[in-house]
């Protein structure tokens, strides 16, 4: 399948002015993109507008929720909205609120440190940088934590990246097949799994966990 680009065009929640990003109708799967163990992907083709976005014309940052107004627009462009490291620091400043509306921006934030200082060491980035990066994890933990009490793969990651492996290992530990089967079930809303397709799942899963408790403390791609 040919990926269809085309845009969208934003409303600023503040100044009602408006925005166009770039956007793929061609599912992801569809698409050449790479998935790093923090979540964020990356493509060469594929589009999708950033989570916080940047009003040209009022300055406010605002968020790409379901509230805010949109339209497509046949006619493509390349920029999705995303913001720079410098930039997402400024939102996160003008968002913080303890809401959901935080925790994406806080992602962001945490996406754009791992893509500025992608296979950068540890001694090349400024002390005070890697403090507000470990500040943010530690927030991003607490409060996936609170969604999902028993496991998520964001906080299983954000629990390896700052080094705590028994923690990890209990998680795996916890995800038996039963609580797998009951999560899926929740999330997709359905009564009924194949078993035999989801034990190879399950397997395939657990096994990938294990594996990433062996990689380096850094965000790396997903096969």
């Amino acid at each position: 399948m040919s990926n269809t680009l085309i845009s969208k065009i934003l409303w600023c929640p503040y100044c009602n002015g408006t925005k166009q990003v770039a956007f793929s109708k061609t599912p992801w799967y569809h698409a050449d993109v790479q998935f790093w163990s923090d979540g964020r992907t990356k493509s060469d083709t594929w589009r999708e507008p950033a989570s916080v976005q940047l009003c040209p014309h009022c300055g406010k940052y605002f968020i790409l929720s379901r509230d805010i107004k949109t339209i497509e627009y046949e006619r493509p462009c390349s920029d999705t909205g995303q913001l720079p490291y410098n930039k997402q620091k400024e939102a996160l400043a003008e968002l913080s609120d303890g809401s959901d509306n935080e925790a994406a921006v806080r992602m962001a934030l945490w996406h754009a440190y791992n893509d500025l200082y992608d296979g950068m060491a540890d001694t090349e980035i400024q002390r005070e940088e890697q403090q507000l990066n470990h500040l943010n994890m530690e927030w991003l933990l607490t409060y996936y934590r609170q969604k999902e009490p028993l496991f998520s793969y964001t906080s299983f990651e954000l629990s390896r990246l700052l080094g705590r492996t028994d923690e990890c290992k209990r998680m795996i530990d916890s995800l038996t097949f039963q609580a797998y089967e009951d999560r899926k079930k929740s999330k997709y809303n359905i009564s009924d799994i194949n078993i035999e397709v989801e034990y190879k799942l399950y397997d395939s899963i657990i096994a990938n966990l294990k594996d990433a408790l062996q990689k380096p403390l850094r965000p790396y791609l997903k096969k």
